[in-house]
């Protein structure tokens, strides 16, 4: 039986979640503090790979306020014996 793969669904919940931040930081962390405005100006299409075969990897493009921009990765990592 085969397990299925969620790349398509993680990325989709990545630019999602992402896509709150354009209209209010969502940050909620211990160390660094919560920014008075967003930090993310955009987020881009989910890119599917181009290669032959079946290639799961997605690519999500971020950029912030001052125009840099940021490439998110979302593909199957290998098991490295601890389920995480």
């Amino acid at each position: 039986m085969l397990n299925p793969r969620y790349c398509d669904y993680i990325a989709y919940e990545i630019k999602q979640a992402l896509a709150k931040c354009i209209e209010e930081a969502q940050l909620d962390h211990g160390f660094w503090k919560k920014p008075s405005s967003p930090l993310i100006q955009a987020v881009g299409e989910i890119q599917y790979s181009e290669s032959p075969g079946m290639d799961l990897t997605k690519k999500i493009t971020v950029s912030d306020v001052n125009g840099k921009l940021y490439l998110i990765t979302v593909e199957e990592a290998e098991e490295t014996g601890s389920k995480s």
